[in-house]
């Protein structure tokens, strides 16, 4: 992360102007350690050197097999750096293919073919084009710059010489992209349906439903399976009714307290990351809700009310019956454990911002909803005064993981490291090897939430592909 605010210096040679948009042409690799020494010194900045790898290594091309470093090096000599001013169009629905870009620095916005509606944001590292270019079809989606931006664009005769056929059906590629159809090229409604299905599937609240039952339940979503909510859009209030359950499947927003204090932000890409469910812990407690949530991109929301989930129940009684009966008693009875502080503390003990906080650490960012789930579920609120010990040495010895809700823990060693080590607000802290132990000192009044060493330890041979992402020690 040290160096990923810097500026790379993609503007160098940018010479030649036309329409707005100028060009630069990089006959380079994308890696510094390349051993083809016939293009050594001419290398692409790091920063594009990472956002057309991440590009390349997710096309469905080589039968689902990611691409090889040598053919990536391949690709990446053709290569164009190109720069586009905001609101000017890069791509136009219905044109031939201008073949794939990725962006590099800056964002752009898919849009209605009249452009008066924004359909998805796409940021940093994010990439369009592919599918005209893949299946051999026109666009099918305008794309504008929405801030001046910075791309990687790999053009239709370099890419058609270069890459492989694909080898995935495209109904296929949207569903695991999330694309809204914004063509006929897909059939919209089965395309909807499906991506519902795989989306829900991925939930922890939805994962022990059979087939049957969970396609009635998206049968009876109405108006349609998935809900696009604009920028700026209040998805959730404080002290609404437990009614419904919202999936979000793809976009950004925050989750703000009753004073409006965002808490935590929620960023679900289209990279195959996890949806995040908002409402269940309500749908389980009964109790209105003490947070809002607000959209800070489009977002993709699956909006499931209460009323068509208890009709799927007495449908399937001993399929989605059981399993929701199930989850609701385990939730009451952990979440009981909380009540005091959640009293005090509504907002911040809420289970979608703990899952959140836990989400969005390093520390647990390569894991998935159901491991961040349960242990979200399994850990315990606590409150600390200045100079407090909030975790002794026992404690972080058995592995325990501690998540700062607010306020600031030290890491007071017995050793004697050569720097001081802190967990700030939104981090959540688990013993590295290089840390040497010792104790965890309030600095600050904080809030955590503690997960001890015997409930991590289950918890990742229950998910045994889920990893912890240490820290790496300073230099």
């Amino acid at each position: 992360m040290g160096n990923t605010n810097e500026k790379s210096p993609l503007n160098d040679g940018l010479t030649d102007e036309e329409g707005g948009v100028r060009y630069s042409r990089s006959n380079s690799l994308i890696s510094t350690r390349s051993q083809n020494p016939d293009v050594n010194g001419h290398v692409l900045p790091p920063l594009a050197f990472q956002r057309v790898r991440r590009c390349l290594m997710r096309l469905p091309l080589q039968d689902g097999r990611q691409m090889k470093e040598e053919a990536i090096e391949r690709v990446a000599k053709h290569i164009v750096i190109e720069t586009y001013d905001s609101g000017k169009d890069i791509v136009m629905k219905g044109r031939p293919t201008k073949g794939i870009f990725m962006i590099v620095e800056g964002s752009a916005k898919v849009m209605s073919e009249k452009g008066d509606e924004v359909l998805a944001n796409l940021g940093e590292g994010d990439f369009f084009g592919e599918i005209s270019l893949l299946f051999d079809i026109p666009c099918t989606a305008r794309v504008q710059a929405d801030a001046n931006c910075v791309l990687a664009h790999l053009e239709p005769s370099s890419a058609k010489r270069l890459l492989r056929k694909v080898r995935m059906d495209i109904l296929d590629w949207f569903v695991s992209r999330r694309y809204l159809p914004t063509s006929n090229v897909v059939d919209t409604e089965r395309c909807l349906r499906r991506m519902t299905f795989t989306s829900l599937r991925s939930c922890p609240v939805f994962e022990d439903w059979g087939e049957d039952s969970l396609k009635t339940l998206i049968l009876s979503l109405d108006p349609a399976p998935v809900v696009l909510y604009q920028p700026h859009t209040t998805v959730l209030c404080i002290n609404d009714p437990p009614t419904s359950i919202y999936v979000i499947i793809r976009g950004s927003a925050i989750i703000q307290d009753n004073q409006s204090r965002k808490l935590v932000t929620i960023n679900v890409g289209n990279q195959g990351d996890d949806p995040v469910v908002i409402g269940e812990e309500g749908q389980y407690l009964e109790n209105k809700t003490s947070l809002s949530v607000t959209t800070t991109t489009c977002c993709e929301v699956i909006y499931i009310k209460e009323e068509w989930i208890l009709n799927t129940l007495d449908e399937y009684p001993n399929d989605a019956g059981v399993s929701w009966k199930r989850r609701k008693t385990s939730w009451r009875a952990l979440l009981s454990k909380r009540e005091e502080l959640k009293r005090k503390y509504p907002s911040l003990f809420q289970s979608e911002v703990i899952y959140q906080m836990l989400k969005n650490s390093q520390i647990l960012c390569e894991c998935s909803s159901h491991c961040v789930q349960h242990l979200a579920l399994y850990g315990n609120p606590q409150e600390y005064t200045v100079n407090d010990c909030a975790c002794i040495s026992e404690e972080i010895n058995a592995g325990c993981l501690v998540l700062v809700l607010t306020g600031e823990l030290e890491l007071v060693t017995d050793s004697q490291m050569r720097y001081v080590y802190t967990v700030s607000e939104g981090e959540v802290f688990c013993l590295g090897d290089w840390m040497g132990g010792g104790q965890l000192v309030a600095r600050s009044d904080s809030l955590t939430f503690k997960v001890d060493g015997s409930v991590v330890s289950e918890t990742f041979e229950k998910f045994p592909n889920c990893k912890l992402q240490f820290p790496p020690e300073p230099p």
